[in-house]
């Protein structure tokens, strides 16, 4: 029975190391997506050298033309506004949701540079449409702490779970979509929705830990 269990034993561990090293297989390994994601050079909320509240839209829109080439799956918005107006702007756009709760007003499809410039409020980023949220905590380790809202879709038959796994303070945060019901096991292979770099805050979310995340209580389809 000893000689079962031990063979039992490494055959798990062989698994799990197996699992590991096929998300460390990805487009970025741990350290180039943690420096893309968090540069320790930049301070935090940063991505690409734009700061949001602090870069101008113009000079973003410099930075991308020039960085984005060497991302190509990357897509990415940039929220701003004009007096009280809210506005956005996309790159490398292919109509990919990127995050259902966020009210971003109006899309500006052209830019008119001889407008006074204005600092980027908040960006957006996919970076590649097969990051898992195990690609992210394996890089970037356990965030600070954990945000939920819920999003109402197909007519409000279907109920996601939105989670903000915040980071730097909430300067950055990883966004994922769990549909209701989504087993534990699936937890780990969810798609990022998007990096969300920002210092607003979002309303209507609320405080919730990885356990209560990674069960079945996480969320329920509502009552009819």
């Amino acid at each position: 029975m000893g000689a079962v269990l031990v063979r039992l034993g490494g055959l798990l561990t062989a698994l799990f190391t197996a699992v590991i090293l096929g998300l460390h297989a990805r487009t970025y390994d741990d350290g180039g997506l943690r420096d893309l994601l968090l540069p320790q050079e930049c301070a935090a909320p940063c991505f690409l050298g734009i700061r949001p509240g602090v870069t101008g839209l113009d000079d973003a829109l410099a930075i991308l033309e020039r960085e984005h080439p060497a991302h190509e799956q990357m897509e990415i918005e940039l929220q701003y506004r004009r007096g009280s107006f809210p506005l956005y702007r996309m790159v490398n756009w292919s109509g990919y949701l990127l995050y259902p709760l966020e009210r971003r007003g109006r899309m500006e499809l052209t830019h008119d540079p001889a407008l006074p410039d204005v600092p980027v409020d908040t960006l957006l980023v996919r970076v590649n449409s097969s990051l898992t949220l195990g690609d992210v905590y394996l890089s970037l380790g356990r965030p600070d702490d954990l945000s939920a809202g819920f999003w109402y879709h197909d007519l409000g038959t279907q109920v996601s779970l939105i989670l903000h796994h915040n980071y730097a303070g909430g300067a950055v945060e990883v966004v994922t979509r769990h549909l209701c019901g989504l087993r534990g096991v699936e937890f780990w292979k969810t798609p990022v929705l998007s990096v969300r770099y920002s210092t607003l805050t979002v309303s209507d979310l609320r405080p919730i830990d990885l356990q209560t995340a990674t069960g079945e209580r996480a969320c329920r389809p509502r009552r009819r």
